[in-house]
């Protein structure tokens, strides 16, 4: 997911670049505003889904023994 995330982000960047070369005027330059930010925001989703899957991929903690014992009749 997070390749996907840069990806995207650079594949909004590339056509935001595209777009500035050929568009002029305050409508224009207001998305390029707008684009750049989103690009931002999702490239930094990459982070977000990395971080997931590297806490995914981590071995849960045993449960501690004391957790097994069965209480004690009195």
């Amino acid at each position: 997911m997070g390749d996907f995330y840069e990806d995207l982000a650079e594949n909004i960047k590339a056509g935001n670049t595209t777009l500035d070369k050929s568009w002029n005027a305050k409508a224009a330059d207001a998305a390029y505003i707008y684009f750049e930010t989103l690009s931002k925001g999702i490239e930094e989703m990459k982070n977000t889904f990395v971080d997931l899957k590297e806490n995914h991929e981590k071995p849960s903690p045993s449960p501690s023994p004391a957790r097994w014992s069965t209480p004690s009749t009195r």
